[in-house]
């Protein structure tokens, strides 16, 4: 019965593998009309129409450069006809789909999703821990981001003077990393108004660890009617 359940649980991890792979893929593109070039650890690609896709990229930190070329002058990276409006290190996780889109502007925004592989309803959880702690085998995808990196996060935010510009730079932070509940109060308490807190508790709890600590952002609001609301949202989690 042992060895039969052994056999399973190697046989589940194989399809798991197959059908979720590890690698993710980064595309950037533009709303505009100016071509870009993007730099992604060290290596440089050039926007065809519009947009760039670079597959099999292992999970970590990624070093991204884009370049967004002058009206009416040639694309040469390094060049002085080349803008460079975005230079970050972002965390790509396991298994997802990163969109960078440049608008006309010149801003960048950033959204992700998991690539599934496959439309298998059965395994739509496993993006959750799985644990068989009967038999004492265990299964652990995601870890918060670590305290140094976590440190310069939150010094990212304190920077930023306007509650709007902190909003938005918390969710971008928040959607590139994995954090413990902690974390994510420590990253309530450098917003001033409960409107923002309420958003950024809702908006992280996908990316957060130890859901079952949740209930513990609580503490970070005086108002009993964005604790009663974070509370329902928990709850119809």
């Amino acid at each position: 019965m042992k060895k039969t359940f052994t056999l399973l649980v190697t046989l589940l991890l194989s399809v798991a593998m197959y059908a979720y792979p590890k690698q993710s893929t980064i595309t950037v593109s533009t709303t505009g009309n100016n071509t870009i070039m993007v730099v992604i650890n060290g290596a440089k690609y050039k926007a065809n129409n519009n947009y760039v896709t670079i597959d099999n990229l292992p999970e970590g930190y990624h070093s991204i450069k884009i370049y967004q070329q002058r009206s009416g002058r040639r694309m040469n990276l390094p060049n002085s006809n080349l803008q460079l409006i975005y230079n970050n290190s972002i965390y790509i996780k396991p298994r997802y789909d990163v969109d960078i889109i440049v608008s006309r502007f010149g801003k960048v925004f950033i959204d992700e999703q998991l690539n599934t592989g496959n439309n298998n309803d059965d395994w739509n959880n496993y993006d959750n821990n799985w644990n068989y702690q009967d038999n004492n085998w265990s299964y652990s995808n995601y870890q918060a981001i670590n305290t140094a990196d976590f440190e310069n996060l939150k010094q990212a935010i304190k920077r930023e003077v306007f509650e709007d510009t902190k909003l938005s730079l918390a969710k971008q932070v928040v959607s590139t990393n994995y954090f413990s509940t902690d974390q994510i109060k420590q990253i309530l308490q450098l917003f001033v108004f409960e409107d923002n807190k309420l958003a950024i508790a809702k908006y992280a709890y996908k990316y957060t660890i130890d859901k079952n600590n949740y209930y513990t952002l609580l503490d970070a609001f005086i108002f009993s009617s964005n604790k009663n609301e974070l509370l329902e949202f928990i709850q119809k989690k």
